[in-house]
């Protein structure tokens, strides 16, 4: 362990040598179930996951990086020293570019408030109402609290909106623009609306927006947050003084890393490959400005694509495949994924008050929503207003 505690000092002192923003950052070592629990969970002491997040935990996890005051890199107490210094210098590019990027600087607040705020608060309703209780409430509110509003989620759909046009109808597009749906928090609205929630109910249902907005802004920046540690590592590590099988093992180690799936993409590859397409005068410029989908659209271009070979199969909602292996169909694929992670959901808040009845519109487009998704979402609001309410595609005459 001192021959680790060495190593680790060293590579922050290279690290900031490379002009790295790694202040505030702790290193910590948990057993490979600690590790699991982190990864499913998302951060340290959080007692509950939602039924739709699906985590694969079935392969072996070195390393986990959490945003924090201060950041911390959980190493598995398992790794060798090889693979304990390539997890070090991982974890030092994240907190670089959580510390650098604007959009991801923002969530060290949010991921305060949960630590000194919501778990304290969690801890005492546990006690007081009983886990399942909570559990329960958690399940029932965590989906609809995706639909959550924050200065994040404006910034990074004033950046996004400006490809709507190139994959949604123009008449979808326009109705987006509307001032009705314009800054006008779903999941707020349905939580204030509702009656069936009081006293704690209510006080945890608004922690889980924090936490809501937490999760999305690590989500909409994960390829270039990967992709930066990933070009990073080596860089740093290049500088330790090592022996030459600690070298080779260390390069054995990476190539695996950098594998590619039989099937889907290797985020950590494609990540370096986009990054290393960057002036590296512009390296820390494009790190601060951008989320996934301005990054893609900036440095995917056909030299990545020949070398990470990436296809995209689309699964239609009648089972249907459609095979793109063309530059610039995958291209739009991959803009689109990263673009429509969750269906587009406004409420129509000029109706709303107009009707009286909650009026929910959503995106049919480029993803069709499954009916039965659609309809068990709407289930959970009606459940909470005990009310009517009414959820159309847009463009519906109403």
């Amino acid at each position: 362990m001192g021959k680790l505690n060495n190593y680790v000092n060293t590579l922050f002192e290279i690290a900031i040598d490379y002009s790295l923003q790694v202040d505030s950052v702790e290193v910590k070592s948990v057993t490979d179930s600690e590790m699991n629990d982190l990864l499913v969970k998302g951060y340290e002491k959080r007692p509950f996951v939602s039924k739709d997040e699906k985590i694969e935990t079935s392969n072996y996890h070195p390393e986990i990086f959490i945003i924090g005051i201060p950041h911390i890199i959980y190493l598995n107490e398992q790794n060798d020293l090889e693979l304990n210094l390539l997890s070090v210098a991982h974890g030092l590019a994240h907190a670089d570019i959580v510390n650098r990027n604007v959009f991801l600087k923002e969530l060290h607040t949010y991921k305060h408030q949960i630590d000194t705020e919501f778990i304290p608060f969690l801890n005492d309703v546990l006690q007081i109402e009983g886990k399942e209780r909570v559990n329960q409430l958690f399940q029932q509110l965590s989906p609809i609290s995706l639909y959550t509003s924050s200065p994040i989620h404006q910034s990074i759909f004033q950046v996004e909106s400006r490809w709507y046009e190139h994959f949604l109808t123009k008449a979808v597009v326009k109705e987006l623009n509307r001032r009705e749906f314009t800054n006008v928090a779903l999941y707020e609205t349905i939580i204030d609306r509702s009656k069936k929630l009081t006293g704690w109910e209510k006080d945890f249902a608004l922690f889980l927006s924090v936490e809501a907005v937490y999760f999305y802004g690590i989500k909409k920046t994960k390829l270039m947050n990967e992709g930066w540690a990933s070009y990073w590592q080596m860089e740093l590590l290049k500088q330790l003084q090592l022996k030459r099988e600690e070298k080779f093992k260390l390069a054995l180690l990476e190539a695996n890393m950098h594998r590619k799936a039989e099937q889907g993409m290797n985020m950590y590859s494609l990540g370096k490959r986009l990054w290393e397409q960057v002036p590296k005068q512009r390296l820390f410029e494009v790190s601060e400005e951008n989320c996934d989908v301005t990054f893609l659209h900036h440095f995917y271009n056909e030299s990545v694509h020949h070398e990470e070979q990436i296809s995209s199969i689309r699964q239609t909602i009648t089972s249907e495949k459609i095979i793109a292996t063309e530059y610039e169909s995958v291209k739009d694929e991959l803009l689109q994924f990263y673009l429509f992670d969750k269906p587009l959901l406004s409420l129509n808040d000029g109706l709303t008050k107009r009707s009286g009845y909650l009026t929910i519109q959503y995106v049919n487009e480029p993803y069709q929503i499954r009916p039965d998704d659609l309809m068990s979402f709407k289930q959970r609001i009606s459940d909470l207003l005990n009310e009517k309410i009414y959820i159309k595609p847009m463009g519906a005459i109403l």
